[in-house]
């Protein structure tokens, strides 16, 4: 009766054992996954953080071009929403 009881225990420990190791590779997987996941987010935000500053940059001197050929602040307001009109419009018939 011992014997099977030893034999029952030592099959429950090795059991235990394999789940636990089993465990702890999806536990590595799954904070490798997180980690990837992080850095794409990362990037991701760096990359749109430059291209608002390079479109910040580009308007500035669209502007600043605009200005010095005569053209007002105000008349190239009114181009640019008269550009989102027209594009929103062309998007709402698609």
């Amino acid at each position: 009766m011992i014997a099977v009881f030893s034999i029952f225990t030592v099959v429950i420990s090795l059991m235990i054992n394999r789940m636990d190791s089993k465990f702890t590779e999806i536990g590595k997987k799954f904070e490798s996954a997180t980690t990837q996941r992080n850095q794409l987010s990362k990037q991701i935000s760096d990359a749109y953080k430059r291209l608002s500053l390079q479109l910040v940059a580009i308007d500035t001197k669209l502007s600043m071009d605009l200005f010095a050929k005569g053209v007002s602040f105000q008349e190239q307001e009114k181009a640019v929403q008269k550009a989102v009109d027209s594009q929103t419009s062309n998007e709402e018939i698609s």
